[in-house]
């Protein structure tokens, strides 16, 4: 299953867009569970980045 998450953060003079992807190679994805993006960098605390609910709607 592969998954695509596009993220838009905006504010004054400001607009980042962001797609993350995810490739589950196991089990299934439902709308039963939330799918989320954290990410640590290098010396930096962990980040959450959003998040995917297996909803097509």
């Amino acid at each position: 299953v592969l998954s695509q998450l596009t993220l838009q953060e905006s504010g004054p003079g400001l607009v980042k867009i962001l797609s993350l992807n995810c490739v589950v190679s196991f089990g299934s994805v439902t709308s039963s569970y939330y799918w989320n993006w954290i990410r640590q960098r290098p010396g930096r605390a962990l980040e959450w980045m959003g998040y995917w609910t297996g909803s097509t709607s």
